[in-house]
C-alpha cells in the first residue's frame, strides 16, 4: 500500500466541519467505551472487598457485560436496520449511561451483575457507530475504499 500523508488524505476524503463534530462526539462515545470495559476488573476488586466475593461471583461480576453483549449483538443490529442507526445509538447510549449509574447505587452483588448485563446488552450499540460516521467522511466514490484501506 503506497504512503499517504495527511494533508493528502484528507484532500482526497474531503474535510469540514460536519466531521469535526462527528469525531468528536466520537470521541467521547469512545471515552465511554473505553471506561465501561475498563470498570469490569476494578469491580471485581473492589467487590471481594465490599462484598466477600467467591471466585465464582467474581466471575459472574466480570462476565456480565460481555455477557449482555454477546446476548444483544444481533437482536441491536436488527434494531438498527428496522429503526435507524441514529435512532437506535442514541437511545442505546442514553440507556447505558443511565443503568451504568444505577449500578452504582445496587445493594448486592446479583443485582449489580443484572445491571451490568443490561449495561452489556444496550453498550453494544456503539458497534453500529462506524456505519453512522463513515458515511459522512467521504467525498468522492473511491474515498471510502481508501478511508477503510487506511485505518
Amino acid at each position: 500500500m503506497p504512503a499517504m500523508d495527511v494533508d493528502t488524505a484528507l484532500l482526497t476524503i474531503g474535510y469540514g466541519l460536519g466531521q469535526v463534530i462527528i469525531f468528536m462526539v466520537s470521541f467521547f462515545i469512545y471515552m465511554y467505551s473505553v471506561t465501561e470495559s475498563m470498570t469490569a476488573g476494578y469491580l471485581v476488586v473492589l467487590t471481594s472487598c465490599e462484598f466477600d466475593t467467591s471466585p465464582k461471583e467474581k466471575t459472574l461480576l466480570a462476565n456480565s457485560l460481555l455477557g449482555g453483549m454477546v446476548a444483544s449483538g444481533l437482536f441491536i443490529g436488527f434494531l438498527a436496520d428496522r429503526y435507524g442507526r441514529k435512532f437506535v445509538i442514541r437511545l442505546a447510549l442514553v440507556g447505558a449511561l443511565s443503568f451504568s449509574v444505577i449500578s452504582a447505587l445496587m445493594p448486592d452483588l446479583y443485582s449489580l451483575s443484572v445491571i451490568r448485563i443490561i449495561v452489556g446488552t444496550l453498550y453494544v450499540a456503539r458497534a453500529t457507530k462506524w456505519g453512522t460516521v463513515s458515511k459522512h467522511l467521504p467525498i468522492s466514490p473511491t474515498a471510502s475504499r481508501r478511508l477503510h484501506l487506511c485505518r
